[in-house]
Formats: C-alpha cells, sequence, structure tokens
C-alpha cells in the first residue's frame, strides 16, 4: 500500500503556445498543500481547462486548455 503525503509544497508548470514566439514554460511556486487541494485549486483558477490522468506523472495528470496549453503541478522536489 502506497503511503499519502498530507502537505508538500508544489511548483506550477505553464507551457503556453504563440505562434509568433513559439512555446514558453514558465515554472512558479505553487504553495504547501495536499494532492486533493491542489487538483481543486487549479480547476477553480483555471475553469476553461481539463484534468487529463497520466498515471506515471508526478501525481496523476496534467491540465489541458482546448489551444493546446497545459498546466501540470508538480511536487517541488522533481526538477
Amino acid at each position: 500500500m502506497s503511503r499519502q503525503i498530507i502537505a508538500q509544497n508544489w511548483k506550477h508548470i505553464s507551457i503556453s503556445y504563440d505562434p509568433i514566439s513559439g512555446f514558453e514554460e514558465k515554472t512558479k511556486p505553487f504553495g504547501r498543500y495536499t494532492k486533493q487541494t491542489v487538483i481543486e485549486r487549479v480547476t477553480k483558477l483555471n475553469p476553461g481547462y481539463r484534468f487529463r490522468e497520466k498515471p506515471d506523472h508526478g501525481f496523476g495528470g496534467y491540465w489541458v486548455n482546448g489551444n493546446g496549453d497545459t498546466i501540470e503541478i508538480m511536487p517541488d522536489y522533481l526538477k
């Protein structure tokens, strides 16, 4: 049985595409939350994005917008 992490520091990684400048990746701290709180906050802050499951990902998924922009929330200790 896997151990659940109660709260940890997260980082917010957004990747957007602009036809003129190409892909742009921004990383910033997201805060100290539980995994479920992170999912709820990102969904609330970015209503146009939909959560996609990805079992091999840091905590199970990422968010994608209809135009292809993505948001990932990763544990801060992962580089």
